[in-house]
């Protein structure tokens, strides 16, 4: 995943760079973030340590784009900038178990257990995380709007500005599921 990762963005910055493309809009994650960041993110946060050791490759590889570009503004006065994303959702979302994100995977358990008139269901973690979700068609109109601008900022987080706990978030999917069985949370 590191290497993968790297090589792509290292890549793309550096044909980018050597083709003369205007301007260069990385497409970052807030898995770059170091572990235990509060949210919301600040961008002066990003370098106060490593990330989460669960996506170490993934998130050091992406905060290592926003260092290229961050160098090659300088070095070659390149206009790139990086947009990290809060955890985007909506249509087309990945619901395959292992694969799945946050919401989908949560959706799924809580229609699997309704419909299997399960009296409980297992989420990870202890349902006091604050997250903020990003609606994908709000990202796309941020990215956009990123695109059409004139700043000069290297890092720009795009989320809902709305953080909602685990908790109220499982909570909310099981009501929309009609899942009324036990919420237990696994640590």
């Amino acid at each position: 995943v590191f290497y993968n990762n790297l090589i792509m963005n290292t890549m793309l910055l550096e044909q980018s760079r050597v083709n003369n493309v205007e301007k260069f809009v990385g497409i970052n994650t807030v898995n770059c973030y170091p572990v235990g960041t509060e949210v919301p993110f600040d961008e002066n946060d990003l370098w106060n340590g490593l990330t989460d050791s669960n996506v170490l490759g993934y998130g050091m590889a992406k905060r290592m784009m926003i260092m290229q570009s961050i160098l090659y503004k300088k070095q070659y006065q390149f206009n790139a900038f990086n947009l990290i994303l809060e955890s985007v959702y909506g249509p087309n979302d990945v619901f395959e178990d292992g694969k799945s994100r946050v919401i989908p995977a949560n959706i799924k358990r809580c229609l699997k257990a309704t419909k299997m008139q399960s009296d409980k269901i297992t989420v990870w973690g202890t349902g006091k995380v604050i997250r903020d979700f990003l609606y994908i068609d709000d990202a796309v109109d941020g990215i956009i709007a990123s695109v059409l601008s004139e700043h000069s900022h290297d890092i720009i987080n795009i989320g809902s500005g709305k953080e909602i706990q685990m908790k109220d978030l499982i909570e909310l999917i099981a009501s929309f599921s009609n899942y009324k069985g036990d919420i237990i949370w696994d640590k």
